[in-house]
């Protein structure tokens, strides 16, 4: 970005690419580096979802390096919470694992993350596998929860809650009985549930 070597409108226009240097998002200024990534509209409504955003960009008087430098600079932990879909602490003595699956575009290959959280947010232990092999969404999100148990148990924690966005291998995980390919797969979480407290 500092080289203006992003194809904004207005770098294509100074290569010799003939066309508008208005943004096509707002329409009210030349699309350049800084307007793409501060002075939009768009890039505001999404730098404002940052919640207690480290840099005030709606009101912003630096350039972009600046701002940069800024983030930078200042304390990353406090994360990039969204307003919407914010995480939730557990309650006090309990930790909460956070588990997602994930597949390529082409299904060859397939990764599973795990991070586990105290009641104050802070990351107690996390985890990512890659996994080779073609593997459906669900296989890959059961997957997660039972790296995620799996993990927990190896940190000996006794009082913990499992979080997944993936409404059907909770279903399966928390029905009374599971059939089909993953049958087995769903048994063997709720054996894995049985050696926590709660």
């Amino acid at each position: 970005m500092g080289q203006n070597a992003l194809p904004t409108f207005v770098n294509l226009q100074r290569r010799g690419v003939n066309l508008c240097d208005i943004c096509p998002a707002c329409g009210k200024e030349l699309e350049s580096n800084f307007h793409v990534f501060v002075k939009c509209e768009v890039a505001r409504r999404v730098w404002s979802c940052w919640v207690d955003s480290l840099v005030n960009l709606l009101n912003v008087i630096m350039d972009i390096i600046d701002i940069a430098m800024k983030i930078v600079e200042s304390d990353c932990s406090q994360g990039l919470a969204r307003t919407e879909g914010k995480w939730i602490a557990p309650p006090p003595g309990f930790f909460k694992i956070n588990v997602d699956g994930a597949i390529s575009e082409n299904e060859r290959n397939s990764s599973v993350g795990v991070v586990i959280r105290d009641v104050v947010g802070n990351v107690h232990v996390d985890c990512c596998k890659y996994l080779q092999g073609q593997y459906s969404v669900e296989e890959v999100e059961a997957m997660a929860m039972e790296c995620g148990l799996i993990l927990s148990k190896e940190q000996k924690l006794s009082h913990i809650i499992l979080e997944s966005d993936a409404l059907t291998a909770v279903t399966s995980v928390t029905a009374v009985e599971t059939n089909g390919c993953l049958g087995y797969v769903y048994q063997g979480i709720r054996s894995l549930f049985s050696s926590f407290s709660s």
